[in-house]
């Protein structure tokens, strides 16, 4: 039978609470087996019978290469008691580690021992003497280079010769897996976290391990590494599978009167207001995940998207708060969109004051949910931040009173005493309710924070 990606089960980093609930009423019997495939989805593909013992993904970004994806063989085993200890798996991991560094050259399994003991970066003693009938083959993804650890013998062909068709089915499956399925290559600010854990193996090593060993039925140790939406998960009293909030802050982003700026197109230019919407939205999506935020979903001509604080003992990693990150990422998208927008203006009939983006942020509570490689937060947080970005200024940022209190700790004081109060209507808020918030116009905008 053919590998097929749509029979993969999704594993326990992107199980949505339903796969759970199911899970949770099988018996012990078919839960020991459900529980190996949801730690491992591929433990049961096949590739031409070789024997492989590990796949490596790196993500190539600058001249670097991170180690953003990790397979082997006995990954189906893995569980929150062994994942600290497994000495041959963290072996396999640090190898990895060190084998991005030599990327550039594609080195078989000897050269790149050797470069490693030249450079002091030797795996863990018996490696070499472990894997001496092994090889690596590199195979090229545009961003992403994967390299499987495959036997050699597993190569021969019935008439001796070699082949190498199953390790590169191998690795095109890999990678069609990790991009096609995951929520780590879709919705994760990847790029953040290995920036900010470079050389950090021990921080690399819980980002892709930990959230593998995830189960609701099970105590998550103090100290792991989860993401947002598996710490939504959990038991009710009575064992049941449900839900419970997390803090998060939402940023909401639109961009105001381009229905108009549309209206103002010749019939020769309509074509470019696609591509024009387009490189916003794309800017802005890019300027979240620069700043540690996980994206949405696009709303046409804006974008939705959240920031957690992230751990420093499960990511070894003193990060900025979510509120001051997402502050950030707001400064950024309302500028670049000005200069967006501003080049647009050419292409009008009539120019379009204002055309431009607003920006809410609103730090409350929120459920977040996985769905097959995209993730969502549903709560208070989304609400008030998308009712903030509708009566936020032209080319402001529109903060809730609680954010601005915890803002304005953070931010430089020449910053915050830009901020200035704003009356919030709200939908929902009947007449004399005087509510309020905290309003700061981007334009002109003065260096200070994050740009």
């Amino acid at each position: 039978m053919a590998n097929s990606l749509s029979r993969l089960i999704l594993g326990a980093e992107a199980c949505p609470v339903e796969e759970w609930r199911s899970f949770a009423l099988l018996d012990p019997a078919k839960k020991a087996s459900r529980i190996q495939l949801l730690r491992d989805p591929l433990k049961n593909v096949v590739f031409r019978d070789q024997q492989i013992s590990a796949v490596f993904g790196y993500l190539l970004d600058d001249g670097k290469a991170h180690l953003v994806y990790f397979w082997d063989k006995e990954l189906r085993g893995i569980n929150w008691r062994n994942v600290d200890e497994q000495q041959e798996r963290s072996s396999l991991l640090k190898f990895g580690s060190a084998l991005g560094r030599l990327h550039d050259h594609n080195p078989s399994l000897i050269k790149s021992l050797d470069f490693m003991d030249e450079g002091g970066l030797a795996p863990d003693a018996g490696f070499r003497e472990q894997h001496a009938d092994y090889n690596l083959y590199w195979l090229r993804f545009e961003d992403l280079k994967f390299v499987c650890l495959y036997k050699k013998a597993g190569l021969m062909t019935a008439v001796g010769q070699l082949s190498s068709l199953g390790v590169q089915e191998c690795l095109e499956f890999h990678n069609d897996f990790f991009r096609l399925r995951s929520p780590v290559w879709n919705a994760i600010p990847i790029r953040f976290l290995l920036n900010a854990q470079e050389r950090d193996h021990e921080s690399v090593r819980r980002m892709l391990l930990h959230p593998r060993c995830f189960n609701p039925e099970e105590e998550t140790p103090p100290d792991s590494f989860l993401w947002p939406w598996q710490y939504c998960i959990c038991l009710e009293h009575k064992k049941a599978v449900s839900y419970r909030a997390k803090t998060t802050t939402s940023l909401v982003f639109d961009l105001r009167k381009s229905t108009i700026a549309l209206e103002q197109l010749s019939s020769r230019d309509i074509a470019e207001f696609s591509p024009f919407i387009k490189s916003v939205v794309e800017m802005a999506r890019t300027a979240v995940a620069r700043h540690g935020g996980f994206f949405d979903k696009d709303t046409g001509d804006g974008i939705v998207a959240h920031f957690v604080n992230f751990d420093a003992d499960a990511t070894r990693v003193n990060f900025e708060s979510a509120p001051k990150r997402a502050f950030d990422a707001a400064v950024s998208i309302v500028k670049q969109a000005s200069a967006i927008c501003n080049a647009f203006q050419s292409k009008l009939r009539l120019g379009v004051g204002g055309l431009g983006g607003a920006v809410g942020i609103h730090t409350g509570s929120a459920v977040w949910l996985v769905d097959d490689k995209q993730i969502r937060a549903i709560g208070d947080s989304a609400i008030i931040a998308s009712r903030l970005c509708n009566e936020a200024p032209q080319q402001g940022i529109f903060v809730s009173n609680s954010e601005y209190l915890e803002l304005v700790a953070q931010l430089p004081a020449e910053i915050g005493q830009r901020f200035a109060r704003r009356s919030y209507s709200g939908k929902e808020v009947s007449g004399g309710a005087d509510l309020f918030g905290h309003a700061i116009e981007i334009r002109d905008f003065a260096s200070g924070t994050e740009q």
